[in-house]
């Protein structure tokens, strides 16, 4: 009785680490999807924490994460095969699930946030997020986390494709098997089989990238669709933009039709100290700013701010680029994207955010 008392903590030890679980190593996904995951922590109060599980799973499990996840303890979170009656597409939903011991989470329990990510009528993934308020979620916050699911979903997807596209083909087993001797037939000419190669259908990248471009624009323009006021409207513009260009400011001015001035401005920045102060030295983005007054469909320039930090003032150069708002061949306002750095953005970041703004 005594070596069995003595044991029992032994064997209680043994079984709770056999439910321990190797770390999890976080697949990098595309630059759009962690720069979505991360405007959505700053989108909806109180989510301190979300993730991106792909469906079917393709290499590792979790393809994304951000901020605090304690629900990637939970391996059955992680291996989900959701069917497509079980959540609705793009929409998230707040479940009160346990918290894994794993985690050491101490206080309130959160709430799991979970929604299904679905494009092309295909589920490709689930968001999971932690929010730490048992508040109803706004209308404001409720749009910029459909819009994210939305985008996130589109991005998933165009993922997923190209990740099976790469996969190498499994060896099938092979058989033998005899069949009755039949006359050969005679070898193709050379200019029967290059008529051949010629038939057989050949993937191209640029259809690929302008399809995957095309749900993007379509999923701002369903977001879009309901929308009457200037805020909501440059909230979604904005969560679009970074998910596309990875931008640390994003502004839209909207100009008065009888004076020249800016009526209405919608702007934000990043959270860190830097996007404060580029916030705070503003740009031209008036009716007599370069965009505004010449004929393009946008346009780019460096320029440099002062900023702040232990040992003075440092210069930091930031790209900016602008596009003119068009409509009845009148100028009424200008978007300004920019970012820290002077390499500047991408040809397909620039024409894409074009065709979404």
């Amino acid at each position: 009785m005594g070596i069995q008392a003595a044991r029992a903590p032994d064997l209680a030890q043994s079984a709770e680490s056999q439910t321990e679980t190797a770390p999890l190593n976080v697949v990098r996904m595309t630059p759009p999807v962690e720069a979505t995951l991360r405007i959505l922590l700053n989108s909806v109060p109180y989510l301190i924490g979300a993730a991106v599980v792909r469906q079917p799973a393709v290499g590792e499990a979790v393809e994304a994460e951000v901020g605090r996840m304690p629900w990637l303890h939970d391996r059955r979170l992680l291996t989900l095969q959701l069917p497509d009656d079980s959540l609705p597409a793009n929409r998230a939903i707040l479940l009160d699930w346990p918290v894994p011991y794993q985690a050491e989470w101490v206080g309130a329990p959160p709430r799991l946030l979970i929604s299904r990510l679905v494009t092309q009528d295909r589920t490709v993934g689930v968001l999971l997020g932690t929010l730490i308020s048992r508040d109803q979620i706004s209308a404001g916050a409720r749009e910029a986390l459909d819009l994210s699911c939305e985008l996130i979903a589109a991005a998933v997807g165009s993922d997923s494709l190209a990740a099976l596209a790469t996969t190498p083909m499994t060896d099938e087993p092979r058989q033998l098997v005899v069949v009755p001797d039949e006359q050969e037939p005679e070898p193709e000419s050379p200019r029967e089989l290059a008529v051949l190669a010629q038939s057989e259908p050949v993937l191209d990248p640029k259809a690929e990238q302008d399809e995957r471009d095309r749900q993007v624009v379509d999923e701002v323009a369903r977001a879009l669709d309901e929308l009457t006021d200037a805020r909501s409207i440059g909230r979604v513009l904005r969560d679009a933009v970074t998910a596309i260009a990875g931008v640390d400011g994003f502004s839209v001015a909207l100009f008065n039709s009888v004076r020249r001035e800016v009526a209405y401005r919608y702007k934000v920045v990043g959270a860190d100290p830097d996007s404060a102060e580029m916030g705070q030295q503003a740009v031209d983005d008036g009716p007599d700013c370069y965009a505004a007054r010449h004929d393009r469909r946008w346009h780019s320039f460096i320029r440099e701010i002062g900023v702040r930090g232990p040992e003075g003032v440092e210069a930091r150069k930031i790209s900016v680029l602008q596009y003119p708002l068009l409509a009845a061949e009148e100028i009424f306002g200008v978007a300004t994207l920019q970012v820290f750095g002077d390499s500047g953005f991408s040809d397909h970041a620039t024409r894409l955010v074009l065709r979404v703004i």
